[in-house]
Order: structure tokens, then C-alpha cells, then sequence
């Protein structure tokens, strides 16, 4: 049985019942996609296929699947790639978004051009498939930081174009890029050799495997690191096709096939890609077998003409209650049979006799189902006397819907008197999906009905059909309407009007959109009328935009704001800042927010001004601009703002922060001398906010101030700034520091340049412990583990032998803090001592530094911890001991914890452990393991270890 289909199958039965308005339209999507260029290539043998699959089968429990969410990006098509059949970007997108939702677990969202800044936080993987639009440099640590937090990464075919924009910044993130004159490019037949990976499972390497796309040649870039997953041959030598990399915690997978619309209905490259997305996701491989072949391109075997046969005979009789698997050789069938072609035909006419004959409902709503997608006008005559059948006619009227021709039309014309009420909105629905512009004297009386239903559908579907009749008809039933009705016909005329606007009818749209946005209309209707108002009054657009946001509708003025958002960067707001102060409180706002959001130089003076603004609003909106738009000269006199205590600090001192003049820095670095204590600090501050590193020597002096305030402060901007040869300088003043808020400011400052700057400080430090100051040698103890390395345990261990008490613990703490195991034998020596007040404390640190890898070799770690264990006296030392043998998977583990079974107060802690080894070890130990779970099952008073051990015990005996 194909399961793929059986899926498809067992889809339209749950659609069907449920939403059979939906059946048609969720069963075409699935279909494969037309042919619309010459010479495809043809479908694959099922053979094939199944060969690959079973290579990665599908995980066995798809439901204990960690959820999967995919952004599938694309653009509109582009205008080098116009003509059908390539290069459909929004076709790829609506087909496997359906496509990609069927799989358990699942989700996905559309991006347009480059995905939004939550997009890229939701996702688990991001694949494109796009001219790549909007690629510049600066979306690089889009991609950086979400392969950093461990994202998958899929690019296909064209999306790896850079055009004339940053061809490097982007080759370097996908290995290869295209953007250069010296780009080669060939279309037509493309024969892969495929490489031996974890992806390819399944796929011949002995030879090519051919499709009938496009490769690339001589791409910009290095794939040094990289993987080659596949290879052309081409006139340059093999080309790579297909590459992948693992990026820190991310992964990246690029794949150059893809240029035709029915590559992507290919099944193999669907493994191949299918597989690749998982791979970046880190997802078992056979996750998405199940989509390989749903709507591809799948040739039929000889045996399935009797198949088929079989399936027919059982349709006439078929119900919800038979199985599904009966009728999959008619969707085989359907997937293969191209359009125009002998069998297309066949099967069309083989369902139009399923309508006419005595099968059963179910049956036939299959049948018009299908119809939906393989129907031509030939069948009209069969669909249309089921309009009126209470059971069928949802079903009929969506295949009617689908057929495209004017027979079509005229059966849901001819058929709407003749239906029952809920049938009538249903063809209602059809004919304005349509478009059908003779549809509108059949419509028209329906308007003034008493059944507000008939009525405010009949009112959609004549938006839908949007010619000018309807759309005359419409406003005349809006005069008289009640509230509910108008309320329908004002959003049916919106959408009249878009139609209208795209034909001859401009004048007649400018007139309706007009109208709507000068009525007392819901929010949503005024601000679709007022941007169609835009767009027919193209020339009179600044002067819309000015009314919204000088006047007092707030949806309106909304509705500007974000118009001039997307106001072209090569045109100035500068006319709406000329008229800034006619503007109230909220527009002056907007203009403002918008200023700052497009950081247009041209606002600054309109910023300076409303920073005096009697409005607080319109002053901290006046400062985001001034942060966006102002100059060096604007520094000082915000930083005096910034230092005062008036209620606009804050907004001044972020705006100071974002200041973007290159020269801002070098004002407030020449300022520092001269400036009052209080101003001083915000300078400081300032500088460390701006990250303003070429400040860091110009600080230095003020670590030797009298004012504690301002060395804290001096501290803090260094510590931002500085690197390792202002160490010195931190440190004495840490050594001669009497003022709490002083020595706390240069333990921080001091750990935060080590941090920044390691290991390059480790010199400088291990310099300076060789100094008298017993404050300063703590200071440097305490930031050594963050180091590492051989000197400056040395270092640490001479501290722990150091006089002074808390030289001697800052050095402990440091070799209980250390981060690899080369401290374990001073811990071992402490832990040995027992006078040592720190002994049982290094005894933790030594059971947790042993066992806090979990891929450390069993043997050794058992090993160390057996050098431990005459060490334990009491019985919380005893128990820490048991829960460090039981992190290590080893049988030599089992057999120490089976003494502590012994003892009734540590019995069911060393139970724990023993269940949890023997079910890491498996069948491997079940010599040693399943005696003591037959124990631990006897004598645990832990339920929940009980019960573990017996479920261990009974999968043993299961599986001998």
C-alpha cells in the first residue's frame, strides 16, 4: 500500500465530512503541478522511489517527535524568470507550505523577501527559494545569529544570488555565491553524481541520476569545509550542486537544482531536499518520507490498470466505513495522467458516470471531488442537476467552481433557483469566486431580500465580480440596507472597487473609496478606503497623508505613519516636517517616529524644536529622532540634559547613546576635562554606552579622582572599554580603594575586561599576584578559573598555600571552580586532610568536576571516583557518592552500588542509580544489571523506581 496516498485519501475523508466545502480545494493543492513548459521530463518509477525510502525509513513513533516549525521564504517571481513553469516562487511556497503541514508535528508560516525578526526566532528552519531580493550585508547577522542558536538553514536554487550586493558577505555564509559576469548557468538535461552521506542513503552512486533543470558554474566562493552532497559534469570541470556545513550549532544546506516548477514535484529531489531540511534541523532523516510522493510525479506500473479497474468497480458501492486503501489506485491514477492525454480523458469520464448512476453518496462526492481537479466542460452536464441534491451539491457546485468555461458558469447560474437555502449561499459563494459578471441579474434581487444570509453573501459575491454594474447595484442597496446589511455592501464595495481600479473603471473606484472613507464607517473600512484613495489619487498622495495625520481619526493617522514607512528612501518627508507645527500632538508624533525610524537628516530640526515641547510625548518622541538624526553638536547639550534630574534625563541619555555623527565620541572625550563632576559621569557613562574603545585612555586619569562617584564611575566606562593593558591600572586602584562603591566597581570592571579579553589578560594578571595587596590578589584568584590553563593553576595553588586566610579561600574557591579536570588531585589532597575546614567541599567539587562531563570516558571516571570513596564518613556524603556513581554508565558501576543496597538508608538512592545505568547499558549487562533490578523491585519504597526496574525487567524477558 502507498502510504503517501493512503494520507491523501484518508485527508479528503476527513474534509469531506466535516468541511465538504473544503474537500476540492485542500485535494487539488496536493495534485501535481501543470506542465507549463515544453519537453518535461517524465514521472519516476515507483520502484525507485520505494528503494530510497526504505534506506531511512520513517522514525517508529511520530507522535514522540520534538514539533518542528518551518519558514518557507520566497518573493514575487522575478522579472528575468517571467515566463511559466520556472522560477514560481509563490507557487513553490503555497504548494509545500499545504505540503509540509500534513507531517505530524509540523508547523510552517510564510516570510516575504527575508524573514521578519520573530520569524527568525520561531524557526526551527528557514528555507528560501527567491532572487534573494533583499540580500545586503547588513541581514548577515540575521543568518549568523540564528545558525549561533543552533537554526537550520535551506537554500535553493536561485536564492543564493547576490547580485551586485555583498557577493562575498553572502558566499561566506553559504559557501558559494551568484553575482558575477563570470557565472555560468546551463538548462537542460542535469545528471547529479551524488556522494556517500547520511542524506544520499539509498541513492545510486554508481552513476548519475538525471533531471531536467538548471546548473550553475564558476560561483563566487570557497567551499573549503564544506561538504559536496552532489556534482555536474560541465565544460569547467565537475561542479558542485549540493553542499552542506555545519555552522557552530547551526547548519546550512544548498541546493542549485530547482530552476523548474516540476523539479519541485519530482520525488527524488523532494527526498533529497526533504532530507536536507531535516538534516539542518537535526530531525531523524525518514521524518517526511510520507510527503515524497503526495501530488509528484509518480509513473504507474503495469499492474495498476487492474488495480484500477478494481477500484472503480468498488467506488459505485463505496461508504465512509470502507477503507480508504480501496480507492488509492484512482488517486494514482489522477496524480500521473497528464492533462489533455488519452487517460486524463478516461478518468474523467469514468467519474462523470459515477454522478449519473444509483452509487452512493459517498461515491459521488468523491467523484465530483475529483472532478474538482481533472474536470473539463465535457462533464458539466453530469455536475450541474446535483446542485439541487441535498448531500451532493457542495461537493458538485466546488467541482463546477474549478472546471474553467462558461458551461461551467452557466450550471451555477441555472442551478441557484432550483436549490434549498444553505445550497443557494454555497453557489453564491462559487459565482463570485468566479468573477461571473452575468451572475449579476441573477443576484441583484437577492440584495433586497428579508434573508440578511442570502442577502450579505449575495452582496460579497458581487464585490468579488466587481464589474460596474455590481458594483451600481451595491451602492443602491447601501442606501436603504440596515446596519448589519451596510455594513456588508461597504466591504463589498471596497473590494468592487480594487477590480474596478485594475480595469477602465478608475474614476468609478476613486469615487467608491472616497465615499467609504468620508462615511461613518467601521475602522477597518475607513483605512481600506483611505489607502485605495492612495492608490487612485496617486498625485495627491502627500496631501492625503498630511490630512490623516493633522487631523483627529487616529486610524487614519495610524494608517499614514505607516504609509510613510514605506515611503521610497530616495524621496524626502521633508514637506510633512515643513508643516510640522500645524500638525496636533499625535501627528507631530508620527512624524516624528517616522523621522527617527528612517533616520532622515532633515528631522533633526524638528526634533530640536519639539524637544521644548509642552507635550511629554512629543518630546520623548522628539528624542528617539534626535538619537536617529542629530550631529556631534547636539552631544553636550543632551549629555547636560542626560546629567540633570528633570523628567526628559533618560529619554536624553538614550538619545545621546544612539547619536550616529562618527565625530559624537571625540566631542565628548574633549569634554571630560572641563566638565562639572555630575556632567563627568554622564560622560563617562555615555562613552561606555556608545562602546567608544578609542576612549579608554582618556578615562584612566579619572581613576585617581576624590570624588568616589566619579572614580566608580571612571571604573565602569573602563570596564566597558578597556582591554589587557588597562589592568594595571584597575588593579591599583582596587588596591588602594577605602570606598565600598569604588572597590566593588573595580571587581567588576576588572571581570568584565578579563571576560572580554581572555586569554591575552593572563599574562598581565599572573604579573600583577606577584604584587604585595593581599585585596588585589583575591580579586585576581577569583577570575583565574575563568582562564584556565597551567600557570594559572600554579598560581592558584601557591594562593592556597598563601598566609593571609582570604587569599587561601579565594584560591580554594578557584580550584573548586576550575574548569577541567586538572585541579582533581589538589581536591583529592584537600579532601584527604581531616583537619581542612574546606574538605567536604572539595569532596563536592571533586564528585561534581568528575562527573559534570556526560561523553567522559566510564572508566576513567570510575576510576577517580573509587579514589574518593574510602574518603566518605558521614551519610550525606554518602549519598553524594551514590549519585556520582550513578551518572557513570559502566558495569563497574552496578556492581559498587549493589553494596549500598545493603543499607536501608541508602538503598533507594542506590536503586535510583542502578535503574538508571542498566537502562543506558541495555541487553549488554543484563548478566549484572537484572539481578539487582529483581532487588530493587523487592526492596525501592519509590514508586516510580519500582515500577522502572519491573519495566525493565519484563522488556528483558520480551526480548531475550
Amino acid at each position: 500500500m502507498n502510504k503517501t496516498l493512503y494520507l491523501c485519501w484518508r485527508l479528503f475523508l476527513l474534509v469531506a465530512v466535516g468541511f465538504p466545502f473544503l474537500a476540492a480545494t485542500r485535494v487539488a493543492g496536493l495534485e501535481p503541478a501543470p506542465i507549463m513548459a515544453p519537453n518535461p521530463p517524465d514521472p519516476r518509477p515507483r520502484g525507485e522511489i520505494e528503494a530510497m525510502l526504505e534506506a531511512v525509513p520513517p522514525p517508529a513513533n511520530s507522535e514522540a517527535l520534538s514539533p518542528l516549525h518551518v519558514v518557507l521564504c520566497a518573493a514575487e517571481k522575478d522579472r528575468a524568470h517571467m515566463r511559466p513553469g520556472v522560477h514560481d516562487y509563490p507557487l513553490w511556497r503555497e504548494r509545500w507550505t499545504r505540503l509540509l503541514s500534513l507531517a505530524p508535528g509540523v508547523t510552517t508560516e510564510p516570510a516575504d523577501r527575508w524573514p521578519t525578526r520573530d520569524q527568525w526566532a520561531r524557526a526551527d528552519v528557514v528555507i528560501s527559494f527567491h532572487n534573494n531580493p533583499a540580500w545586503n550585508a547588513a541581514r548577515g547577522p540575521d543568518i549568523d545569529a540564528f545558525l549561533a542558536r543552533g537554526g537550520g538553514l535551506v537554500f535553493l536554487h536561485y536564492a543564493i544570488r547576490a547580485g551586485n550586493a555583498d557577493r562575498a558577505a553572502l558566499a561566506q555564509r553559504l559557501g558559494h555565491a551568484w553575482g558575477e559576469a563570470g557565472n555560468v548557468f546551463r538548462i537542460g538535461p542535469t545528471p547529479l553524481q551524488f556522494k556517500p552521506h547520511a542524506i544520499t542513503a539509498g541513492f545510486p552512486l554508481d552513476r548519475t541520476v538525471s533531471f531536467i533543470d538548471e546548473t550553475y558554474s564558476r560561483m563566487i566562493g570557497d567551499l573549503g569545509g564544506w561538504t559536496v552532497l552532489a556534482t555536474s559534469a560541465e565544460p569547467s570541470g565537475d561542479e558542485p550542486q549540493v553542499w552542506l556545513r555545519e555552522a557552530g550549532r547551526g547548519r546550512v544546506f544548498v541546493c542549485i537544482p530547482g530552476h523548474s516548477t516540476w523539479t519541485f514535484d519530482d520525488p527524488i529531489y523532494r527526498l533529497l531536499v526533504f532530507r536536507g531540511l531535516l538534516w539542518t534541523a537535526r530531525q531523524p532523516l525518514g521524518r517526511l518520507n510520507e510527503l515524497v510522493t503526495v501530488g509528484a510525479r509518480v509513473a504507474l506500473e503495469p499492474s495498476d490498470s487492474t488495480r484500477l479497474e478494481a477500484a472503480f468497480s468498488r467506488l459505485r458501492t463505496s461508504d465512509w466505513n470502507r477503507p480508504a486503501e480501496d480507492l488509492i489506485a484512482i488517486d494514482e491514477a489522477i496524480a500521473t495522467a497528464a492533462p489533455g492525454t488519452p487517460a486524463r480523458r478516461e478518468l474523467e469520464s469514468r467519474l462523470a458516470e459515477i454522478l449519473g448512476s444509483h452509487a452512493s453518496v459517498a461515491a459521488r462526492q468523491f467523484a465530483c471531488a475529483r472532478l474538482a481537479v481533472i474536470g473539463t466542460r465535457l462533464v458539466v452536464p453530469s455536475l450541474g442537476p446535483l446542485l439541487a441534491h441535498p448531500e451532493v451539491s457542495h461537493a458538485a457546485r466546488l467541482a463546477l467552481e474549478g472546471i474553467p468555461g462558461d458551461e461551467a458558469l452557466a450550471a451555477l447560474r441555472n442551478g441557484l433557483p432550483r436549490a434549498e437555502r444553505t445550497q443557494k449561499i454555497g453557489i453564491i459563494h462559487s459565482l463570485g469566486e468566479r468573477g461571473d459578471p452575468a451572475a449579476v441579474g441573477v443576484l441583484q434581487p437577492l440584495l433586497d431580500g428579508e434573508d440578511f444570509g442570502l442577502a450579505s453573501a449575495a452582496a460579497m459575491a458581487m464585490g468579488q465580480i466587481g464589474t460596474r454594474r455590481a458594483a451600481e447595484a451595491l451602492e443602491e442597496v447601501g442606501k436603504s440596507a440596515g446596519p448589519d446589511l451596510k455594513s456588508v455592501v461597504a466591504q463589498s464595495r471596497l473590494v468592487a472597487a480594487e477590480h474596478l481600479m485594475r480595469g477602465e473603471e478608475r474614476a468609478v473606484a476613486r469615487r467608491i473609496f472616497r465615499e467609504i472613507c468620508s462615511a461613518d464607517s467601521d475602522r477597518p473600512l475607513r483605512v481600506a478606503a483611505w489607502q485605495g484613495r492612495l492608490r487612485t489619487e496617486s498625485d495627491q498622495a502627500t496631501e492625503l497623508i498630511q490630512a490623516a495625520l493633522a487631523g483627529s481619526d487616529d486610524a487614519l493617522r495610524d494608517a499614514a505613519e505607516q504609509e510613510l514607512l514605506k515611503w521610497p528612501a530616495s524621496e524626502s518627508i521633508a514637506p510633512f516636517l515643513r508643516r510640522f507645527g500645524t500638525l496636533p500632538p499625535a501627528g507631530q508624533i508620527a512624524v516624528l517616529d517616522i523621522a527617527a525610524a528612517r533616520a532622515e537628516p532633515a528631522g533633526r530640526e524638528a526634533a530640536l524644536g519639539a524637544c521644548a515641547s509642552p507635550e511629554p510625548r512629543v518630546r520623548d518622541a522628539a528624542f528617539r529622532a534626535l538619537g536617529a538624526t542629530g550631529t556631534a553638536d547636539d552631544a553636550l547639550s543632551l549629555a547636560r540634559l542626560a546629567a540633570g534630574t528633570g523628567n526628559d534625563s533618560s529619554a536624553a541619555r538614550l538619545a545621546l547613546a544612539n547619536l550616529p555623527d562618527a565625530k559624537v565620541d571625540r566631542r565628548l572625550i574633549e569634554a571630560l576635562d572641563t566638565a562639572t563632576a555630575s556632567l563627568r559621569i554622564e560622560l563617562l557613562a555615555a562613552l561606555s554606552a556608545r562602546a567608544a574603545y578609542e576612549a579608554a585612555p582618556s578615562v584612566i586619569p579619572f581613576l585617581q579622582s576624590n570624588a568616589p562617584e566619579t572614580t566608580a564611575a571612571a571604573l565602569t566606562a573602563l570596564g566597558a572599554l578597556g582591554n589587557e593593558e588597562h589592568l594595571p591600572a584597575v588593579l591599583a586602584t582596587l588596591g588602594s580603594a577605602s570606598d565600598g562603591t569604588v572597590q566593588r566597581a573595580a571587581e567588576k570592571a576588572l571581570g568584565t575586561i578579563v571576560l572580554r579579553t581572555r586569554p591575552r589578560c593572563t599574562g598581565v594578571l599572573l604579573s600583577e599576584l606577584r604584587n604585595d595587596g593581599d585585596a588585589v590578589r583575591v580579586s585576581i584568584l577569583r577570575l583565574l578559573p575563568a582562564l584556565g590553563g597551567a600557570d594559572a593553576l600554579a598560581a592558584v595553588r601557591r594562593g592556597h598555600a598563601h598566609p593571609d586566610a582570604a587569599v587561601r579561600a579565594a584560591a580554594f574557591r578557584a580550584l573548586a571552580g576550575w574548569p577541567d579536570d586538572s585541579a582533581l588531585p589538589d581536591l583529592l589532597e584537600i579532601a584527604q586532610d581531616e583537619s581542612s575546614g574546606d574538605r567536604l567541599d572539595a569532596l563536592r567539587s571533586y564528585l561534581r568536576i568528575v562527573t559534570r562531563d556526560p561523553g567522559a570516558n566510564p572508566d576513567t571516571q570510575f576510576s577517580r571516583l573509587e579514589k574518593v570513596t574510602p574518603l566518605v564518613r558521614t551519610a550525606d556524603e554518602t549519598a553524594m557518592l551514590i549519585s556520582s556513581y550513578g551518572q557513570i554508565t559502566a558495569p563497574a558501576s552496578l556492581q559498587r552500588l549493589a553494596v549500598y543496597l545493603e543499607d536501608p538508608a541508602q538503598a533507594d538512592a542506590a536503586g535510583a542509580a542502578i535503574v538508571r545505568i542498566a537502562a543506558t547499558l541495555g541487553p549488554s549487562s543484563a548478566d549484572l544489571s537484572l539481578p539487582l533490578l529483581r532487588q530493587v523491585a523487592a526492596i525501592s519504597r519509590e514508586p516510580a523506581v519500582r515500577q522502572r526496574a519491573l519495566d525493565l525487567l519484563a522488556g528483558a524477558k520480551a526480548n531475550p
